[in-house]
C-alpha cells in the first residue's frame, strides 16, 4: 500500500518542522514538503503531488479562504485539513464551503491528528459530528440547494451574498462590486426575505454549505470529541 503522502505549512518554520519530525515516524505516512507561505506552498504542490495538506489557518486566512479554493480547484488531490489555534462556527462552515475537508485544532493529541489525517485521505470529513449535523440540519430546514438558490436569488444578489460569506462589511462589498453601501443593504434585505434568514452568518453557512454538502453527503462525517466553539 503506497504512504499517503502530506504536506504541512506553518508560518513558523520551527513548528512545520516538528510536525514533520513527527509525523514521519508514524507508519503509512510520507512527508513530502513543507512550507511557510502561500508561494512556497502553491511551488511545492506542483513538483510534489500530496493526498492531504495540513494548512496553517494563519496562512489561509492571510488571504482570506480564496487559498483554500485555490487549491480545491488547482490541486483537488491534495485534500486540505485546516490547522488552527483555535476556531468558531462560521471558521469551519467557510472552510468547508471553499473546499477544505476537515478543520481541527493544534491543540489536538497527535495521535488525534494521524486519525484526521488518515480520515480525510480516505474521502472523509473531520470536524465534530455536532456542528457536521447542524449543517445538514440547517440544509433541509432550509430546503437548500444550489439549483433552487440560483432560481431565487439574481446574480448581483449572489455576488453580495459570496463577499458576505467571505466576512467582508458592507462598506468592502460596496466597494468592490462599485455600488454604494444603501445598496449593498438593500440587496441583502431582499437576500434575507427570499432566503427567509436573519443573520449574516446564517447567510454565511448557506453559501458554506451549498458547497460543502455533496460531500458531507457522499462521504463519512468522522465523530471526534466535541471542541468549545464559540457560539455567533
Amino acid at each position: 500500500m503506497q504512504p499517503i503522502q502530506v504536506v504541512i505549512t506553518d508560518v513558523h518554520a520551527s513548528i512545520a518542522e516538528a510536525v514533520h519530525l513527527a509525523l514521519e515516524q508514524a507508519q503509512g505516512l510520507r512527508v513530502v514538503g513543507q512550507a511557510c507561505t502561500i508561494q512556497a506552498l502553491l511551488s511545492l504542490l506542483r513538483q510534489h503531488p500530496s493526498n492531504v495538506l495540513l494548512l496553517d489557518s494563519a496562512v489561509a486566512t492571510g488571504n482570506g479562504f480564496d487559498l483554500i479554493s485555490t487549491l480545491w480547484n488547482q490541486y483537488p488531490q491534495s485534500r486540505v485539513l485546516l490547522f488552527t489555534d483555535s476556531y468558531t462556527e462560521a471558521m469551519v462552515f467557510q472552510a468547508l464551503g471553499a473546499g477544505a475537508w476537515g478543520c481541527m485544532s493544534k491543540d489536538e493529541e497527535f495521535e488525534t491528528v494521524l486519525k484526521a489525517i488518515r480520515a480525510v485521505s480516505e474521502g472523509e470529513i473531520w470536524a465534530p459530528r455536532w456542528l457536521l449535523s447542524q449543517v445538514l440540519m440547517q440544509t433541509k430546514a432550509w430546503g437548500l440547494t444550489q439549483e433552487n438558490s440560483t432560481q431565487l436569488l439574481t446574480d448581483r444578489e449572489r455576488e453580495v451574498c459570496y463577499h458576505v460569506a467571505q466576512g467582508e462589511t458592507n462598506k468592502e462589498i460596496a466597494a468592490k462590486l462599485c455600488i454604494t453601501e444603501k445598496t449593498v443593504k438593500s440587496h441583502l434585505n431582499r437576500i434575507f426575505h427570499k432566503l427567509q434568514v436573519r443573520r449574516r452568518v446564517d447567510l454565511a453557512i448557506l453559501q458554506a454549505a451549498n458547497r460543502a454538502l455533496p460531500r458531507l453527503v457522499a462521504g463519512h462525517a468522522t465523530e471526534i470529541p466535541p471542541h468549545p466553539i464559540r457560539s455567533l
